[in-house]
This record gives structure tokens, C-alpha cells and sequence, in this order.
């Protein structure tokens, strides 16, 4: 079971989501969220047609999520906006305008208020707008239900090295029960086999949840060594690459990962983000100006530790609590340009624009963006 604060019954939040109809596909509204044809948001300036009026409206809300219709000529490159804050829809001066519940805002640089069970028409998609109350609990269920893992060490052998392997990867799965939504029976663990691990992991990741490969081992070359096996570190890229939702791949070696991180940024995609640390680190919590000082807790959160030097000390562990909100599926990525420390991030940068990568994802989460694209496909007949 996920642990769980005793007070987090007491309070609700309203949850926005849209329903593609067509799919009955449900995706949370979390963040202002816009929607067009492009494969990401664009931006009208003045020498456009028809430049965007909301302009300093869409500046004024700061992060935002995306979705993209496909196979769509009636959708323009960014159409309109819904903001889960109110809730509110805006077209964002399209050229065919969108509808609410059968009537048009065609141009119109005003937002129209949502309600549950409404339906917003774009071109040939339709979504239907649900409004749910739900507990904290709830959230962390809802979340924790599109949330899988694997947890990959290597085994053991005459120098002990398998055993400070699965010690480390014990902490990383503790981790994610106890502090990251993360259910048991979604957390496969074990010193192998990877493959077989990884194709399980492919076939239960959620396409809009996140799933982590966690890997504690050796390097050996260009290959991660389990002791039991070898395995090519381009392969585990370009399989991860098939694995839908927000990938976050753990590198924890006792070597030098700078081959490994170089290799991951000329072959991840936007949806992918590594954490990769070297070595084990004496991890003494409990006395206060030691080191065991998160610089990312610092920057992600601005809590006060001890007074040792901030992220020397920080491992796999402190990644995941900066990088995944417990709340949440959206990725916390704001603290890594300005962190110090000893963990190192890539985070991917390849778009999926090719037509075999869209049609294997119904899903791209563009991390270094801090955004989500959600490419909802019309149905052939």
C-alpha cells in the first residue's frame, strides 16, 4: 500500500479532464492546456494571417500542456486554449473556430465557462468536458495507477558487487511505495532477466503515466553488465523508446556513466529524461551538517538542511523525489538548469514527427518543454 498523510482525506480539489469521445480516452486538464495541429505550440507574430489576440493572455499562464489533433486540416496550428482554473475555453482566432456544445466562438477573443458534460467540438474531434471532485487519496490512486517500474540490479558475485547493487535498488523501490504513488504489484524487481523485464514494462506502461527503468550495475564498454548478462546501452534506449507516457531511466554504475549520458542524448526522445549517478555514498540522515544535504531539495523545494556542501551526497533517490511530484504525472523538471550536484540529467530532445514513431505512441510528453503533446488520431474507416 502507498503511505499516505492522515489529514490527506480532509481535503478535495477539483480535477478537469477531457474525454476524446471517439476513444473515450480521459486526460487530466492540469495545467492551461492548448490544442491545434501542430506538433507543438505555435505562436502567431505579425506576419501571419491571422495573428493571435490572446497573445499575452497564453504568456500570463506559464507552462502548458498541448494536445495535437492529427489528420485534421480543420484544425489550425493552435486553435484554442482550455484553462482548468476556471474551467474556460478560448478560441484562439482559428480559421474554422470552435464549438461549445453547438455554438460557435469563431474568432472570438473572449473565454467561454465549461461545465461538466459539456462538449467541445475542433474540427472532426470532439472532447466531453468531465469535472470530478476528488480527495487527495483519490489524486494519489488516480496517478498511481498509470505509474510502472522496473527495477533492474545485478546479481551477485564473488566481489559483492551484486549485493551493494540490489541494496541500492532496494532504496529506489522503497522509494517509490513509500513516496511517489507507485503500488507494489506495478514495480517489478529483480537481477534479471532485463529483457524480459523491460518488454513487461512496454506492455504495462500507462501513455499518459510515467514509467521508470531503474538500473544499478556495472559498465563494461558500451554495455551495462548484470552479472548474469550484458546488455547494449543503445538497445535499452531504443527500447525504452517504444515505452509509452514519460520514461525517467535511473543510471546508477560504479563507473564513469559520461559515455552512457552521450549515447542517451543522440537517441532519446523528448519523452525521456536520464538520472544518472556513480557509486554508493554513505547515507547518514539522521545527523543534521554531515553533507547529506540535497541541493536539489534546496532548489526543487527550498528546504533548509544541514550545512554540508549541497549535492555532493545526492543519489538516485534524491532525483526521484525532485523529478516525479507525487500528484501528479507531469514531470517536475524546473530545478534541473540550476542544479549543482553530483547526480547528472539529459534529458531527451528527439521529436516524434516520423510517421512509424506516431503511429507506435498515441503519446509524446516533451519534458524539456515542461509540456505534454497527446496526438489523438482519427479513427479510419
Amino acid at each position: 500500500m502507498t503511505a499516505h498523510s492522515p489529514t490527506s482525506r480532509a481535503t478535495s480539489r477539483a480535477t478537469v479532464f477531457l474525454q476524446h469521445v471517439s476513444t473515450n480516452r480521459l486526460v487530466p486538464v492540469e495545467v492551461p492546456t492548448v490544442f491545434g495541429r501542430s506538433p507543438d505550440y505555435y505562436r502567431y507574430d505579425g506576419g501571419d494571417e491571422r495573428p493571435d489576440r490572446l497573445e499575452d493572455q497564453v504568456e500570463t499562464l506559464g507552462r502548458l500542456n498541448y494536445i495535437q489533433l492529427t489528420e485534421d486540416g480543420q484544425v489550425s496550428r493552435t486553435h484554442g486554449l482550455v484553462d482548468p482554473g476556471s474551467p474556460e475555453v478560448a478560441d484562439l482566432n482559428s480559421t474554422n473556430g470552435t464549438l461549445v456544445n453547438g455554438d460557435h466562438m469563431f474568432r472570438v477573443p473572449t473565454r467561454r465557462a465549461l461545465a461538466d458534460g459539456d462538449e467541445i467540438a475542433v474540427g472532426r474531434s470532439r472532447f466531453r468536458v468531465v469535472v470530478r471532485r476528488e480527495s487527495d487519496d483519490e489524486v494519489r490512486e488516480r496517478v498511481g495507477a498509470q505509474r510502472h517500474a522496473l527495477v533492474a540490479h545485478a546479481v551477485a558475485d564473488e566481489n559483492g558487487d551484486g549485493a551493494r547493487h540490489r541494496r541500492r535498488a532496494a532504496r529506489v523501490h522503497r522509494h517509490l511505495l513509500e513516496r511517489k504513488s507507485f503500488v507494489d504489484r506495478s514495480i517489478r524487481e529483480g537481477g534479471g532477466p532485463f529483457l524480459g523485464g523491460l518488454r513487461a514494462l512496454r506492455e504495462d506502461a500507462h501513455e499518459d503515466g510515467v514509467a521508470v527503468i531503474s538500473i544499478h550495475a556495472s559498465g563494461d564498454g558500451n554495455s551495462i553488465d548484470f552479472g548474469d548478462e550484458k546488455m547494449a546501452f543503445d538497445w535499452i534506449v531504443e527500447a525504452a523508446a517504444g515505452i509509452p507516457g514519460r520514461v525517467v531511466l535511473i543510471l546508477d554504475l560504479d563507473e564513469d556513466p559520461t559515455r552512457f549520458e552521450r549515447a542517451f542524448a543522440d537517441r532519446a526522445w523528448e519523452n525521456m529524461i536520464l538520472l544518472s549517478v556513480v557509486g554508493e555514498v554513505d547515507l547518514d540522515d539522521s545527523v543534521p551538517g554531515t553533507g547529506r544535504c540535497s541541493h536539489i531539495m534546496r532548489v526543487a523545494h527550498d528546504s533548509m538542511c544541514g550545512k554540508g556542501p549541497a549535492g555532493v551526497l545526492d543519489d538516485a533517490v534524491d532525483g526521484i523525489e525532485a523529478l516525479i511530484p507525487a500528484d501528479t504525472n507531469r514531470l517536475d523538471v524546473d530545478w534541473v538548469a540550476s542544479y549543482r550536484g553530483r547526480l547528472n540529467v539529459v534529458v531527451g530532445e528527439r521529436v516524434p514527427r516520423a510517421p512509424d514513431r506516431i503511429a507506435s505512441s498515441p503519446v509524446s510528453h516533451s519534458i524539456r518543454m515542461g509540456s505534454s503533446t497527446f496526438l489523438f488520431r482519427r479513427r479510419r474507416r
